[in-house]
């Protein structure tokens, strides 16, 4: 099983997400979600994942800054 940490501040988006891992991907288990950058990277520095699906323009940390710390 894959860990995947969802990271949006639309909260639509999320929901959207979640269902369609969850209705077609069995394989892929969703560990958290997040609103933003700085609230991912803390899940991240307590547990690894597999996938990280973030959106590119957030407040406090948008998803490439997330991207670029995350790979480091």
């Amino acid at each position: 099983m894959f860990g995947v940490l969802l990271v949006d501040d639309e909260i639509a988006s999320i929901r959207y997400l979640r269902n369609l891992i969850n209705s077609y991907s069995p394989a892929f288990n969703i560990v958290a979600e997040c609103e933003n950058g700085q609230d991912a990277l803390a899940v991240l520095q307590q547990q690894a994942v597999d996938l990280l699906i973030t959106d590119v323009k957030m407040p406090i940390l948008d998803g490439v800054a997330l991207a670029k710390e995350a790979r480091s």
